[in-house]
């Protein structure tokens, strides 16, 4: 059993929480992401009118606490848009469909934020192109 959980800013124990297990997911699954990406989240979550969009954090929990997914989605209001900035599941936590239903609920925030598009931007696995 999961719930996905909505975070708007680190005013609560639970979100401050919940953004350090992101934090070390990030560390995790993306070993070469430079230490102020990872740091920038909480920011991001903290300041939108410094970054000029407003972050905001999902997380797939499970009943304990512990977050098995996220997802983070930076609207921009002034553009009409979207943007998916990070997915991912933790460690030992991928192929249970939790990107899925991630990218399906970033969808339907999207939409009813009134962005007119949902972006992303798709990294190459092959290094030599």
């Amino acid at each position: 059993m999961f719930r996905i959980r909505k975070i708007h800013d680190q005013t609560s124990a639970a979100n401050r929480e919940a953004v350090s297990q992101v934090q070390a997911i990030i560390r995790a699954q993306f070993p070469t992401a430079r230490v102020e990406d990872i740091e920038k989240i909480g920011k991001q979550l903290h300041d939108p009118l410094h970054f000029r969009y407003r972050a905001i954090l999902f997380v797939v929990e499970s009943t304990a606490g512990k977050v098995r997914a996220f997802a983070t989605l930076l609207h921009l209001p002034d553009l009409h848009c979207a943007f998916l900035d990070l997915i991912s599941a933790a460690p030992g936590a991928a192929g249970g469909g939790l990107g899925g239903v991630l990218y399906e609920r970033l969808r339907e925030e999207a939409q009813a934020l009134g962005a007119h598009g949902l972006y992303f931007e798709c990294s190459v696995d092959d290094t030599d192109v």
